[in-house]
């Protein structure tokens, strides 16, 4: 898996999903999460951590993820921020206790639909109690499929995957931008909030 990311994408320099920015939906949707100072986050794929740094600018304490190190060690470079920590690891083999506040993934789920009833679980018990999914994807709406396009998702996709381990609070139509000589696509935004009734 690492080595696909690295020779066909990362190696080229080949990243329609690099903005070279945050995303800027982060704006709106960042005061729905309502998330206390210093609320632990782990983001998925983070790229070369430009939302990482969103959220660490807002007091988050950040752990940013990536399966590539050519995307880590970019990221390091140029979005530091003493709130973020940076590592080159497969979400599939992280292990542990921790448990974060939010888990924000950008283009990481929408890759991995062969695997939903798997991963929603694995999610589920890496947040704590009261801990929220914020899920950026593809859209199946997207009428336009020439070129590069994000993975085209449906709502009942997400909702079959999790629904007993969370409830979605928000569905949202999106602009899911793309890298600037791409064009921009549909996209989904998804809130979901761990359903404390659920067992492992």
């Amino acid at each position: 898996m690492a080595e696909y990311w690295e020779d066909k994408w990362y190696a080229k320099s080949d990243t329609p999903w690099d903005i070279e920015s945050y995303d800027k939906n982060l704006d709106s949707l960042f005061d729905k999460l309502k998330l206390k100072k210093k609320s632990k986050v782990l983001e998925l794929g983070c790229g070369y951590g430009y939302d990482s740094k969103f959220f660490a600018e807002k007091g988050m304490i950040v752990d940013s993820i990536d399966i590539s190190k050519t995307a880590i060690n970019k990221a390091k470079k140029i979005n530091k921020h003493k709130n973020i920590s940076f590592k080159c690891l497969d979400f599939f083999k992280l292990a542990g206790v921790k448990q974060y506040d939010l888990i924000y993934d950008r283009g990481f789920i929408h890759n991995h639909q062969n695997i939903l009833q798997s991963l929603f679980p694995k999610l589920y018990n890496f947040l704590s109690n009261k801990g929220k999914l914020l899920i950026l994807s593809g859209n199946q709406n997207q009428i336009d499929r020439i070129g590069v396009i994000p993975t085209p998702m449906t709502i009942s996709d997400i909702e079959k995957a999790s629904m007993n381990f969370f409830n979605i609070s928000l569905v949202k139509e999106i602009i899911f931008e793309q890298r600037i000589d791409l064009y921009n696509s549909l996209g989904w935004a998804f809130i979901l909030y761990k359903n404390e009734q659920s067992e492992d």
